[in-house]
């Protein structure tokens, strides 16, 4: 009996081991859980890596901003940079710097801001992100715009300055010299037309016959320069072409002057170009002309706009790389095509359709003597000072040179109290 049942165990073991084999097969047949852990295990799936989602604040048109916005999307997925528009940008700013928890990543403005914006710890320098050697990519004013203190804070898209703009039905070409620019004033002034008009008492507009005198309203020591010999030479230089202009030289006199054909020539910017067209006018324009007395150029004040980084990032490296894309030329060319705007970047006078813009390439020719504005804190108080003193000289008939010593004073003493 022992025996036997001994014999039945082998037996009866091979019989499970079989019945178990079988069952595990049926198992796969029929779609039923797998009994070990090797079975179970499948491949995790990937999951989709959220963007960096950041901010940039603007307060320009919409043609620009809508440019803008469809380079930045360009980004994506790794990066989305929402384009916002914010008003009263300047003000909404130096709130943020006392919360940057609302504060953008970004900030799209002119460079004129640069100074009062570092000195707020608003902004970042750029050499922090990227090599200046990125720089040598850019029109040379439009590189020297963004620097405050020595180092870089903006990456220039456009610019905008001054040119001579005149009206094809009442001028064959336009003066390339002073003397040319006089005679002009004078063969085409007579009762209630004009040969040439200008915002005369306005600092931004008069700063062209200050630089080519070798004046200066403000140096980058942010030291006035109101009341120097090479000033008082500008402005009575200056003179011999006020006199045969309107006397209160404000922008709505001249520029209807210009529009509805009373006056032949105008120095205006390209903010002015619509205008005119829509007015009817066959709009000629041309580099301002040089000084007949010293040979220098007229150099025109320029404003540059671009972004700038923010202090409070709240990613470092993909603020990093948006500050390397916007270095490409695709931004200033996309923006030059579509908003007739003058590129910042070199290479995007290589593209045929700008190089077919009048205005553009006017542009860049000028933008070889314009000088930026100051973008130091102290320029605030320089312009009212400066068009005060003027105004009191060409509209008044006031003296220069005690005019302008006290137009120094005073603005001496308003940067002081800035302090």
């Amino acid at each position: 009996m022992k025996k036997k049942f001994k014999m039945l165990v082998p037996l009866l073991m091979i019989t499970m081991s079989l019945t178990a084999c079988g069952g595990k097969e049926t198992a796969k047949e029929t779609g039923s859980e797998p009994t070990n852990a090797a079975e179970a295990s499948v491949a995790p799936t990937e999951e989709t890596k959220a963007p960096v989602e950041l901010t940039l604040w603007h307060e320009t048109e919409e043609g620009i901003a809508s440019v803008l916005q469809e380079q930045l999307d360009q980004l994506a997925p790794d990066i989305k940079v929402n384009v916002v528009r914010k008003e009263n940008m300047t003000e909404a700013l130096k709130l943020s710097a006392a919360d940057p928890s609302n504060a953008p990543d970004f900030i799209w403005y002119a460079h004129d801001k640069i100074g009062m914006f570092a000195e707020m710890n608003i902004i970042d320098s750029i050499d922090n992100y990227l090599d200046p050697s990125v720089y040598d990519k850019f029109l040379p004013m439009t590189a020297e715009a963004g620097l405050y203190n020595g180092k870089h804070y903006q990456i220039p898209a456009y610019y905008e300055t001054l040119m001579f703009m005149y009206n094809k039905a009442l001028l064959d070409k336009a003066p390339t010299t002073t003397d040319e620019l006089l005679e002009l004033a004078k063969s085409k002034t007579t009762g209630d037309s004009y040969g040439f008009v200008e915002q005369h008492s306005t600092a931004y507009y008069f700063s062209a016959w200050a630089h080519a005198f070798g004046a200066s309203i403000i140096n980058d020591k942010a030291q006035p320069g109101l009341n120097t010999a090479e000033m008082e030479e500008a402005i009575d230089y200056h003179k011999q072409f006020v006199q045969y202009m309107p006397t209160d030289g404000e922008w709505n006199t001249v520029t209807t002057l210009f529009l509805e054909g009373k006056a032949a020539s105008i120095v205006n910017g390209p903010w002015f170009v619509a205008s005119a067209k829509d007015a009817g006018i066959d709009l000629g324009v041309s580099p301002l002309p040089t000084v007949s007395s010293n040979g220098n150029a007229l150099k025109p004040y320029s404003g540059v706009q671009g972004i700038m980084i923010s202090t409070t990032c709240k990613d470092k490296e993909a603020g990093k790389k948006v500050l390397e894309f916007l270095c490409q030329k695709d931004l200033s060319e996309a923006i030059a095509l579509k908003n007739g705007a003058a590129p910042a970047h070199q290479e995007a006078y290589n593209n045929t359709e700008i190089q077919s813009s009048d205005i553009i390439m006017t542009l860049k020719e000028c933008a070889e003597n314009a000088v930026p504005m100051p973008n130091i804190p102290q320029m605030d108080v320089m312009w009212s000072c400066t068009e005060n003193a003027l105004a009191a000289i060409y509209k008044s008939g006031g003296g220069t040179k005690p005019i302008m010593d006290a137009a120094q004073q005073e603005a001496l003493d308003q940067i002081k109290a800035m302090q």
